[in-house]
């Protein structure tokens, strides 16, 4: 489409989207920005801006949260596709409101108990009018549904674990359901209790990080867009970076969405390519195997096959595709000076851990880039998996395990965790001592637990990139 026809499409989707008429919000031009119209109810502030090149925005921000739903940004395609994107948008919108004001979720051993009260905690709500959701599960499953919910309430019997709890759901509400309450099943005095703790609730934690700085020199003149790929929650997100050849930060964003498609990533790039032509790598960092270039993943929906011909095609510039653990034991290692040999170990709730290792200042690939693959390791445990996966229990058995086989085949200097579920890096250390003490070694690898892995791949996958 040549630029005319594209200025006179995009005029189009600007004037049917001011003609859009919804009960459940007041659009209107805004009054500070004539390139932006906002979408505004009781529940989000949403807009969508209009910026030269035909690039448009769209977002929605929970007015309850105060955080960000849904964002991105594309460049007018077709009338067809900006619909599409402005409809998700609005599912965005209409969730929002369709959405409890409070979500509670009980959790007991076994989910039993906790699962008669919900039944009628949820007719209490009916019968009082109120605006909230309540649900019933079991501690083994409370790490991975509780990220959904505003308000965690632990039966008498589980209440030794709300510190516990607390720790992994930083900005969650978490209460230990008082006994008699729990014990006469009394509705009335649970909700009065949960409204007024409600009152009294503080936003503790806002995972904001500082952009981390390399300690490498790297030698290159290479601009690179640096990209993640990563699920968070209930959201998906694209999280990009573009590091200038001095490896200074020029552009940071973030796309948000409830799931990724082949589409997004490609609205995405062409996006930042369109606005920034001094690019000449594009580097991908997503989970999953590497096969001949491409790595093979579920995180972008409708699959990735032969994406990295694709976007060489597309864009015309160098394209790497990166297992996002690879790119964090990379990032770790530039950020520190310390250590030279070094793994990564990302163990998530619920799924099958990663790792990626360093040895002597280089990144171990193996053939067909399988080293690291810790899923594949043939472990005795005590139970499934992904069972063990979803507690920190388990998630400490698991990261045992797995590290006793990175210290077996390579005995790193350090060894850097990243998990949800794993509260104390001590309690690994501790675990890590007593399987090696039969041995009688007074030496054992530092274990290190980091709160945050997206700077880690941002950097280790600009450093990946620049350097080949």
């Amino acid at each position: 489409m040549d630029d005319f026809l594209r200025e006179i499409q995009t005029s189009l989707f600007r004037e049917w989207i001011n003609n859009q008429k919804r009960d459940y919000y007041h659009l209107h031009q805004s009054e500070t920005d004539p390139d932006a119209i906002i979408i505004e109810n009781e529940y989000c502030y949403s807009y969508v801006t209009f910026n030269p090149q035909c690039i448009i925005e769209l977002c929605v921000m929970n007015k309850r949260t105060d955080e960000m739903a849904f964002y991105l940004h594309f460049q007018f395609k077709t009338l067809k596709h900006a619909i599409s994107l402005f409809e998700e948008m609005d599912q965005c919108i209409k969730k929002m409101i369709d959405q409890p004001i409070c979500r509670l979720l009980l959790c007991c051993s076994g989910g039993m108990t906790t699962a008669f009260f919900a039944d009628k905690i949820k007719n209490g709500i009916k019968v009082l009018n109120l605006n909230m959701e309540v649900a019933a599960t079991s501690y083994q499953k409370i790490y991975n549904v509780a990220q959904n919910y505003d308000v965690i309430l632990l039966a008498p019997q589980v209440s030794y674990v709300k510190l516990q709890v607390e720790k992994v759901f930083k900005n969650k509400l978490v209460l230990k359901i008082p006994t008699q309450i729990f014990a006469s099943y009394n509705v009335g005095a649970l909700i009065t209790f949960v409204e007024e703790s409600l009152k009294h609730k503080e936003n503790k934690y806002n995972g904001y990080v500082e952009p981390l700085a390399s300690m490498m020199e790297i030698k290159t003149n290479k601009n690179v867009l640096a990209v993640s790929i990563n699920a968070n929650g209930e959201n998906s997100h694209i999280s990009y970076r573009l590091y200038n050849s001095h490896q200074d930060i020029v552009l940071d964003s973030n796309i948000i969405k409830s799931n990724i498609k082949l589409q997004d990533v490609l609205d995405a790039l062409d996006t930042v390519v369109l606005q920034n032509e001094m690019i000449d790598v594009i580097s991908i960092a997503l989970p999953g195997v590497m096969v001949e270039g491409n790595v093979y993943s579920g995180i972008i929906e409708g699959g990735n096959h032969q994406l990295k011909e694709r976007l060489e095609k597309r864009y015309e510039k160098e394209i790497y595709l990166i297992n996002d653990v690879n790119a964090a034991v990379v990032g770790y290692y530039a950020s520190q000076n310390e250590y030279k040999s070094l793994a990564f170990l990302f163990q998530p709730i619920g799924r099958m851990a990663g790792s990626g290792i360093v040895v002597n200042g280089q990144l171990v690939r193996g053939m067909d880039h399988l080293a690291g693959e810790v899923a594949l390791l043939p472990l005795k445990l005590s139970d499934s998996y992904l069972n063990l996966a979803n507690t920190p229990e388990g998630t400490l058995e698991l990261v045992t395990k797995n590290i006793m086989s990175i210290i077996a085949v390579v005995s790193p200097e350090a060894i850097v965790v990243y998990s949800d579920l794993i509260l104390d890096s001590q309690d690994v250390s501790d675990e890590i001592k007593k399987s090696l003490s039969q041995y009688s070694l007074k030496v054992y690898p530092k274990i290190i637990k980091v709160e945050n892995i997206l700077e880690y791949i941002l950097l280790g996958t600009m450093i990946l990139s620049a350097k080949e």
